[in-house]
């Protein structure tokens, strides 16, 4: 069974950085600089696990959970 889990964070280095380190042969990972793209991956893909930045541009994580919490829920 694979465990898809999606990395959301401005900063590319940072998701580069927790994608080598989470890697294993029962996940895959996608990582995400905006949380448009993010929600594309959402929608697209069955995500097991979620990590986020607090800060994403110009949105905040808790708003992001927000939203995806009222689409998804």
């Amino acid at each position: 069974m694979q465990f898809n889990i999606l990395i959301l964070d401005d900063e590319q280095l940072v998701c580069k950085s927790l994608k080598r380190i989470l890697e294993a042969e029962d996940r895959q990972l996608f990582t995400s600089n905006t949380f448009e793209e993010a929600h594309k991956l959402l929608i697209n893909e069955n995500i097991d696990l979620l990590l986020l930045d607090y800060k994403i541009g110009e949105i905040d994580g808790i708003t992001v959970l927000k939203r995806l919490n009222e689409e998804f829920d």
